[in-house]
């Protein structure tokens, strides 16, 4: 609801962040589920000359919201992986931050600051510090920041293993040579880490064939476990959180994926249904009124 907003009213991706950001703290915020690990958002929001991070998530009343904007340096990339990652933040020319924000992150108790003293938003509204889960988004954050920047980033194993924050990685990093849509763009959406040790295309858990695909575990109350299973899983249910796959990019049960080229005057959208590894991505003018059938209409089952 807040981008279909934001396009409805604005022409640049500054307005739209600031009109989600509005309209999220005088109406409220609800996330995508009622647990604190989907209570939250992020959206890249991008027109032909500016590129910002946007993040919100519900405030403690629950009749208001708390969010935060950063623009992208316009030689730089920015990665969001089911986490946040905007850090230090304040209102200025080019970052901005709602008014609420310090005063629910204080009556929390979660408030942490940079060494500036701005707030820091990761660190205050992101995951907690005993998440054992974060390679599931700060590897992809890295895996994408060492293929822009390679000597910026690195490819080490040293660099792969930050904080559950990812603190030693940056919010932007400048994009080291010209890119291909073809060769980097989509090459990226379907990576699998391949060439790193992390490489889901290798091992015995790959088979013969190299199959990246790695199915996630199932406790024993989750709705992925069907009743006939159920029972056999709650032996095993404490033994799921000591040891996962990693996640890569482009993934069996990815819905779909896009690629956005946006130039003043036109804005093209390559569309890609299912996993990227396993799809084809087609050109959509986003001012289009409608669109081919294949695109517009299908099924998962079909």
């Amino acid at each position: 609801a807040l981008s279909k907003l934001a396009m409805r009213v604005c022409a640049t991706a500054r307005c739209a962040v600031r009109v989600m950001g509005a309209a999220a703290e005088e109406h409220g915020f609800y996330g995508a589920e009622p647990i604190a690990a989907e209570a939250g958002e992020a959206l890249t929001v991008a027109d032909g000359d500016e590129a910002w991070m946007f993040h919100v998530l519900p405030d403690d009343t629950g009749l208001s919201a708390v969010w935060a904007a950063k623009r992208v340096p316009d030689d730089a990339i920015s990665v969001c992986a089911n986490a946040f990652v905007v850090r230090g933040v304040e209102n200025g020319d080019d970052e901005y931050l709602s008014q609420n924000a310090v005063a629910v992150a204080e009556r929390a108790g979660v408030a942490r600051y940079d060494e500036e003293g701005r707030l820091d938003f990761a660190a205050s509204f992101g995951p907690r510090p005993d998440n054992k889960n974060y390679p599931y988004s700060v590897r992809r954050v890295w895996r994408v920041m060492s293929l822009f920047a390679p000597s910026a980033i690195g490819r080490s194993l040293a660099a792969t293993a930050p904080d559950y924050l990812g603190s030693e990685l940056p919010f932007a990093v400048r994009v080291e040579s010209p890119l291909d849509l073809v060769d980097d763009i989509f090459r990226f959406q379907r990576d699998h880490y391949e060439g790193t040790k992390f490489d889901l295309t290798k091992g015995l858990a790959a088979g013969p064939w190299g199959d990246p695909t790695r199915f996630d575990p199932a406790a024993a109350d989750s709705p992925s476990a069907v009743d006939d299973v159920r029972d056999q899983l709650a032996p095993s249910h404490d033994r799921l959180g000591q040891g996962r796959f990693e996640r890569a990019i482009s993934m069996f049960r990815t819905s779909y994926s896009i690629a956005v080229q946006s130039k003043n005057g036109t804005a093209l959208a390559w569309f890609a249904p299912g996993a990227p590894h396993a799809s084809l991505y087609s050109p959509v003018f986003v001012d289009a009124r409608d669109v081919p059938r294949p695109l517009g209409r299908g099924s998962l089952f079909q």
